[in-house]
């Protein structure tokens, strides 16, 4: 049973994959721009959509690209973040079902992912709970992946669902608004991100945690 409804997702995902191919097969920082201006917000949420369901789209690449969009007026902020986040949120429900359905064991013995970097993200569901589903979302290679032991070991889809949209919310909108704010810039977001990524995306959780922490101390009347 559980290989059938693998092979029923897995062949759901080669559907949109088809659907989506005009537009992945030009998929690069610079020939993709005709893409998103022709397809908008929709283009945002097929491709936000087919990255968080963990398939090889770059968010950092497609967001920034976003940002200059809309900076040149080809694009509306509000519909174009919506999608974003739409599309975050349902790629990962769709790992969240494969992980509950499936089950982590099937999961490791298929090449849709990879097997090291989902024992990693089970490790970290396994030690951290919501807080690896929030934090995970900024760490390349664990933020789709975290959405797989969460739909396995069970848990609650309301925890799951305010996680994910917590921690897409900041990183769907950081990403365009630097894109904004850089203009025909943007491609330096690329550059900087691909050579600097594990220490940005340190820092970032590292301010994440101390905002937390600060947070609490002040519900507590310590601080």
């Amino acid at each position: 049973m559980k290989k059938l409804v693998l092979t029923g997702i897995t062949a759901a995902v080669a559907v949109m994959i088809a659907l989506a191919w005009p537009v992945l097969k030009s998929f690069n920082p610079t020939d993709y721009a005709l893409e998103v201006m022709s397809g908008g917000p929709w283009v945002v949420f097929i491709l936000m959509a087919l990255e968080s369901a963990s398939l090889p789209i770059p968010s950092e690449v497609l967001l920034p690209l976003t940002g200059y969009m809309i900076s040149q007026g080809r694009m509306e902020l509000v519909p174009a973040l919506a999608a974003a986040i739409a599309g975050s949120m349902l790629g990962s429900y769709v790992d969240y079902a494969i992980g509950k359905v499936v089950g982590l064991e099937l999961l490791r013995r298929t090449r849709w992912v990879s097997r090291s970097a989902l024992e990693s993200a089970t490790r970290w569901f396994d030690r951290y709970g919501a807080y690896a589903v929030f934090l995970t979302r900024f760490l390349a290679g664990f933020r789709t992946l975290i959405s797989f032991p969460a739909g396995a070991f069970g848990m609650r889809l309301t925890a799951f669902s305010l996680c994910t949209l917590a921690g897409s919310v900041i990183w769907d909108a950081s990403l365009i608004y630097l894109g904004i704010f850089l203009g025909s810039r943007w491609s330096q977001v690329v550059y900087a991100g691909s050579r600097y990524y594990l220490e940005a995306s340190a820092l970032v959780v590292v301010l994440l945690l101390v905002s937390l922490a600060l947070f609490l101390l002040r519900r507590k009347g310590r601080i």
